[in-house]
């Protein structure tokens, strides 16, 4: 098609060109009145990559031989060899989250963000993020998910029915269905976002299980997610130099007819949510404490604002679909994930949790009743703890600040270093992973995949920053991910679900990894298919048929 500009070769071209606009910043030192130039880290393995790839798919193991050889807090190098601080003391942690509106994300975090969302929450700073924050918070209060459980579970139903037919068709003697249960997992979570975010049926699950051709909007956010994360020159660079996707190569008229496609269909959802909301305050109803869906709530409570200027402008309540469904569809899905890949390697903990959930009377518990199976909660816990989605958040503080060590470290030339200064504009990385990982906080088992710890946590944990299970996973503090009681509902209704019915297990000759795209997604090593994936040998639960089926 050679009405497209050829991306790969201009790419590349454009790409050199502007290795020399980031010269300046990748080798000039960083000022001397910040501590990165003091603190001792890991030698940098690349001049373009730096870190990056260590500390965006890092290993507990990685993560400790860093702590124990250079201290809680060390200097580290970014992209493009720009030096920064990386972090798991939790004093810092706890200020940088806490003062959340002295920090900022990266610029190309942001730039990368917007493209795919658009201005929400999560490409926005500023008093913009506070409006935006303000507006959603009551479409994530507990009261609001709760009254989402019933879709939540009946989502996990459907899934765990699929993967019963799914056994029943399968062709093998051994009783068992090899399944890709990440693909799965994801059309599951996207379903949920869809009819509990929008009141909008996407039929993922069902389309996925029949063989059926996929909803539009699946298909183009799928095209949409899948360009940008390939992470071709062009995108790279549209990046840094906004103007290149406006260019007319063919990555960015696919990407802008994905969102075009999805822009459409999102309006109709907010204009379809506005009607009702319209016909219920016409006809006296008084409006719900909860509404039946998030889409509903957030456009009750930006009417409710008092003042215009604190409203969410249509194109920001649009951008807020897009924020959903990467929040909400490719994190739960990836937790759910390595919830089953920990349960398939640990016979032991999959027992007693099945053990638990079928001694609850019935296959349809409410989100508080799931809240009370202690046992379910330590998996999920755990699993975030391990298996965190994102090991770490990236800021740069608006101004120079000296922020308290609440571990001292020894510097390069000897000395001891009790705080450090950041000047306005620095790289501060928040280890996530490494407050997770670390035997300094979790003691000496804290890389071993083991529920029963949350029964006695070491005192330690408790200075870690955290809104949710003492993990770091939600990080805390005023931008803490807003949708954690959504994302731990989901996580606790599936695996309740398919643990009653379903038994799952790995073929040992795998060896699993993970491999960051927006979240930690796991992919099988050494296989040519690069892809993520899961595949887990499925197979019903030997007593499952004196169990109510899944509806």
């Amino acid at each position: 098609m050679d009405q497209f500009v050829s991306a790969t070769n201009l790419g590349f071209a454009a790409a050199s060109a502007a290795t020399g606009y980031v010269l300046y910043k990748t080798f000039a030192p960083a000022p001397s009145t910040s501590s990165i130039n003091s603190l001792r880290g890991p030698r940098s393995p690349s001049l373009l990559m730096g870190h990056m790839k260590e500390m965006i798919d890092p290993t507990p193991e990685m993560i400790e031989e860093w702590l124990s050889t250079y201290g809680l807090t060390m200097s580290i190098s970014t992209a493009l060899s720009i030096k920064g601080i990386y972090t798991a003391d939790p004093r810092v942690a706890a200020y940088v989250f806490t003062n959340a509106m002295s920090f900022k994300k990266p610029d190309l975090t942001k730039a990368a963000t917007y493209m795919i969302t658009g201005p929400g929450l999560f490409a926005m700073e500023g008093e913009v993020n506070r409006k935006q924050r303000r507006i959603l918070n009551p479409a994530f209060s507990a009261a609001q998910v709760k009254e989402l459980g019933p879709t939540i579970v009946h989502k996990g139903q459907e899934l765990a029915k699929a993967w019963v037919n799914e056994i029943a068709g399968s062709k093998a003697e051994a009783g068992f269905a090899t399944i890709n249960v990440l693909d799965w997992i994801g059309y599951m979570a996207l379903d949920i976002i869809g009819e509990a975010g929008f009141g909008y049926q996407f039929n993922a699950l069902n389309d996925h299980a029949s063989g059926q051709p996929k909803n539009e909007f699946v298909v183009a956010y799928e095209e949409l997610l899948g360009g940008l994360l390939a992470a071709n020159p062009i995108s790279v660079l549209g990046l840094i130099f906004p103007f290149v996707r406006e260019l007319p190569f063919r990555s960015n008229i696919v990407t802008r007819n994905c969102k075009a496609v999805m822009s459409r269909i999102g309006t109709e959802m907010v204009q379809a949510k506005k009607a009702e909301l319209a016909l219920a305050d016409s006809s006296g109803e008084k409006a719900q404490l909860v509404e039946k869906d998030v889409l509903s709530a957030l456009l009750r409570s930006n009417n409710l604002q008092e003042n215009a200027l604190g409203r969410m402008e249509d194109d920001e309540v649009l951008a807020q679909i897009a924020t959903f469904i990467v929040a909400g569809q490719d994190s739960s899905s990836a937790s759910i994930t390595w919830a089953l890949y920990r349960l398939s390697k640990d016979k032991e903990v999959q027992t007693k949790l099945r053990k638990e959930a079928l001694a609850f009377p019935n296959n349809k518990p409410s989100l508080d009743e799931l809240n009370t199976l202690t046992y379910l909660d330590w998996v999920v816990k755990e699993t975030l703890r391990l298996d965190i989605p994102v090991p770490l958040a990236q800021r740069v503080p608006l101004n120079d600040v000296v922020i308290p060590l609440s571990s001292s470290v020894i510097g390069k030339n000897g000395e001891e270093i009790n705080k450090i200064f950041l000047k306005a504009g620095d790289n501060i990385i928040i280890s996530t992973g490494g407050l997770n990982y670390s035997e300094q906080f979790w003691g000496p088992d804290a890389h071993t995949f083991k529920p029963e710890r949350f029964a006695n946590l070491p005192d330690e944990v408790a200075n870690i920053p955290s809104g949710y299970g003492n993990v770091a996973t939600f990080i805390a503090g005023p931008r803490m991910c807003i949708g954690w009681r959504l994302a731990v509902a989901e996580m606790k209704a599936t695996l309740f679900t398919l643990i009653r019915n379903l038994e799952f297990d790995i073929d040992p000759s795998l060896v699993i990894g993970k491999k960051s795209t927006i979240f930690a997604r796991p992919y099988i090593v050494g296989d040519p298919d690069s892809r993520t994936r899961l595949p887990l040998k499925v197979s019903l639960y030997k007593e499952a048929s004196s169990q109510p089926a899944p509806s």
